[in-house]
């Protein structure tokens, strides 16, 4: 149930903010990453239709191998295609995603990153194609609060 109410209060203030607005740090849009191919393994912590679409694809990922920036974006963009919409966090630990939003250290560290996609004409996002990088603390810190569209 915790999870539920954590997830709807992350979803509202993301729309609040407004999904296309630059972030703090800035944007990167999809020209300044070069196109990888990776096939990364991963565990499905919890799987779901946003919005109940029938062609919607929905999923926290624990991700079990060390990716770099261009390999997380093509892990993204290869689990999203052909689904509409798509919201996808990915994590690098269970703790994290247990710990969901309680500003604990495995949080900040062990939360990579948002993605969010909705190329429907209705519903929150509408014309969202982006990944918010969330990790704080680690390798991928000095993108948190930036945006990666697509």
């Amino acid at each position: 149930m915790r999870k539920i109410v954590v997830t709807i209060v992350v979803m509202l203030g993301l729309m609040i903010s407004g999904c296309g607005q630059q972030i703090e740090k800035g944007t990167k849009d999809r020209e300044e990453i070069p196109k990888t191919e990776t096939t990364a393994p991963f565990i499905y912590l919890h799987q779901w239709k946003p919005y109940n679409m029938s062609n919607g694809f929905g999923a926290d990922i624990l991700l079990q191998q060390d990716l770099s920036e261009q390999e997380l974006v093509a892990f993204i963009q290869q689990l999203a295609d052909n689904h509409n919409p798509v919201i996808i966090r990915v994590w690098t630990s269970r703790k994290a995603y247990q710990d969901e939003y309680a500003e604990t250290p495995e949080f900040k560290t062990d939360y990579l990153l948002y993605y969010v996609k909705n190329m429907t004409s209705r519903r929150p996002y509408c014309g969202c194609n982006e990944i918010r990088w969330m990790q704080e603390k680690g390798k991928f810190s000095s993108l948190y609060g930036t945006q990666t569209k697509f």
